[in-house]
């Protein structure tokens, strides 16, 4: 009969362990890159669009990018004299995995209404709940393992966190369906975009849903509730979203808004620049003539009346957005008032101005010269556009 070599037993499991542990560390770290350049993107979009859903999501990235942190820890630290660290990692940034999914919920109501709603206040209720139980007696251990370090939660510990990804299911998953939908035909010219999407959306309910059960045996099923296996599903997660919001900023937004055409016209002479219909299908207007009409009520207002800036005309249904830029002004005819359409028609405004000032001549207008900017607006308003 034939024995086993000890050491070359312990050899083996030994390079296995450190292979893990590169893996966790390698995923934690791809996480931490993907969030942060996901937050970085939602920022900037934040910055020139201003409205408080690309602030959630902003704080939505940060919190998955701190939550990281205590999974390079882990794998930095992947031995048992370690305990008191990885504990404390634990402890320190776990909670903002519950934040993240607060976030997410809050965001996803923003692209609703303005307001607070249940689901809202409901979701951060339970992401403190969490954080402050964390620290209860009995709620959370590690234990460890051939495998590294494994995180043991209390049965009531476990059913909050359950209940919060539900939450977040709930609020992320139709959004996104949705938004999928509308980008399918721009899609398939990026194709590993839709293969991320939906591996994520499989892999990483299915992973989580069954983590409540990585506590029995049999213990050589341990290694398919490691850390990584959540921890890469999510990266390209947040890929897939920074990837998105560069390309496609307000696609979220479908459905949302009825916003029926934009004008940008010049300052001194009241000719229109640029004009883009939103409803290609109907009977065309006169830009010119519309144009005209604007210029009248805007110069009657602010000279007649001594008003200052006009923001907003109601005529009927319709309500008119104007918005003053320095060589140009615009106008955004919609059928509901949004903060989103206002900061839109201000963003179109100031990136026009940008694109062609230097060759604008109130003596000459060449309307066709400035087509290409409706790369711009089916960027921005493609929210209104892929209905």
């Amino acid at each position: 009969m034939q024995c086993k070599n000890p050491i070359k037993s312990r050899t083996l499991r030994g390079k296995f362990k450190l292979a893990v542990d590169i893996l966790l560390v390698g995923s934690s770290v791809f996480l931490l890159s993907t969030s942060l350049l996901a937050a970085f993107t939602a920022k900037m979009l934040h910055r020139s669009i201003r409205i408080r859903f690309f602030q959630y999501i902003t704080y939505l990235f940060v919190s998955v990018a701190l939550w990281s942190i205590t999974f390079i820890v882990t794998g930095f630290f992947s031995d048992s004299s370690y305990y008191e660290i990885v504990l404390t990692s634990q402890y320190y940034f776990t909670p903002f995995s519950y934040l993240a999914i607060s976030f997410l919920i809050a965001a996803k109501e923003k692209v609703k209404s303005e307001k607070r709603t249940f689901l809202y206040n409901l979701g951060f209720l339970i992401a403190g709940y969490l954080s402050i139980g964390l620290l209860a007696p009995g709620a959370y251990t590690l234990v460890w393992t051939d495998y590294g370090w494994l995180s043991i939660f209390s049965i009531e510990f476990e059913l909050g966190r359950i209940f919060l990804l539900t939450l977040g299911i709930i609020s992320a998953f139709p959004l996104a369906l949705r938004s999928y939908h509308d980008l399918h035909t721009s899609l398939r010219r990026d194709i590993q975009t839709p293969i991320t999407f939906w591996t994520v959306i499989i892999v990483l309910p299915t992973i989580l849903i069954l983590q409540p059960f990585r506590n029995g045996d049999p213990n050589f099923l341990q290694p398919l509730y490691h850390q990584s296996l959540i921890l890469i599903p999510v990266a390209l997660l947040f890929l897939f979203a920074a990837i998105l919001l560069k390309k496609h900023p307000t696609i979220l937004f479908a459905a949302t808004h009825d916003i029926e055409e934009i004008y940008i016209i010049t300052q001194g002479s009241g000719l229109p620049l640029y004009h883009y219909n939103f409803h290609a299908v109907e009977t065309p207007k006169d830009p010119g003539l519309l144009s005209a009409f604007f210029t009248s009520i805007r110069h009657f207002v602010k000279h007649s009346l001594g008003s200052g800036d006009i923001e907003k005309i109601q005529i009927g249904e319709y309500e008119l957005y104007l918005h003053e830029g320095l060589l140009t002004y615009g106008i955004l005819i919609t059928q509901e008032s949004t903060e989103l359409a206002k900061n839109l028609l201000a963003l179109s405004v100031a990136e026009f101005e940008a694109q062609f000032g230097l060759d604008l001549d109130p003596s000459f207008i060449e309307t066709t010269q400035y087509k290409s900017f409706d790369r711009i607006i089916s960027k921005y308003f493609e929210f209104v556009i892929s209905r």
